[in-house]
């Protein structure tokens, strides 16, 4: 956990001290499907559309474009939750945040001219970062990868659409994670996410 928070803490710091100014805010709507290691010995339904498995919520993110094909952000997410140990939605809820530390690379530029005017870009990210179950207090580490796609509204305001995947360690959930204390995919708690919003450039 230090280890992760400490290499946070230099890329954050690599992003403040860079000088030219192509900055970028964004704010989503983030709507989040969730997958816990609790569901293991559970008949619970597995369908993405069941309303005790999903949860809408916010995404706010700042950043830095190093050049045309790289940039940093800094991405918080959260903060209503599911904890799926029945198929009761009210049971399930409860309240989260994530704080990510992401790398962009936007592969229309990387793959093309860096044209100012692009109507459209492709951008996969990866990032790892921490999260917080503030309902049942506990913390997390985890791993993200995503595509976000932009589309170009003016010159400093972009249009988002985002899907994401974030893989928490089982603590995230806030169930009984020694139950099963070997590490799988399966045995951890995961996250899908589908975001809507904007990006406003600094500049």
């Amino acid at each position: 956990m230090r280890r992760l928070l400490l290499i946070i803490g230099i890329l954050m710091s690599a992003s403040v001290a860079a000088q030219d100014k192509c900055w970028f805010v964004s704010a989503n709507v983030a709507g989040s499907l969730f997958y816990g290691n609790e569901e293991i010995d559970r008949d619970i339904d597995k369908s993405p559309f069941k309303s005790f498995r999903n949860n809408l919520g916010i995404s706010l993110a700042v950043g830095h474009w190093f050049s045309p094909e790289i940039a940093l952000r800094t991405k918080l997410n959260g903060f209503w939750g599911r904890f799926v140990v029945t198929e009761d939605a009210a049971t399930n809820a409860n309240h989260y945040f994530t704080l990510n530390e992401q790398v962009l690379l936007d592969v229309t530029n990387i793959f093309g001219d860096a044209d100012p005017g692009r109507k459209y870009h492709l951008i996969p990210f990866f990032g790892a970062g921490f999260g917080r179950n503030m309902t049942y207090n506990r913390w997390s580490t985890n791993l993200s990868v995503g595509l976000l796609n932009q589309f170009r509204l003016t010159d400093r305001l972009m249009l988002n659409a985002e899907l994401g995947f974030t893989l928490h360690t089982r603590e995230f959930s806030g169930g009984d994670e020694r139950k099963y204390p070997y590490h799988s995919l399966e045995n951890e708690d995961r996250q899908f996410q589908l975001e809507l919003g904007v990006t406003y450039h600094l500049k």
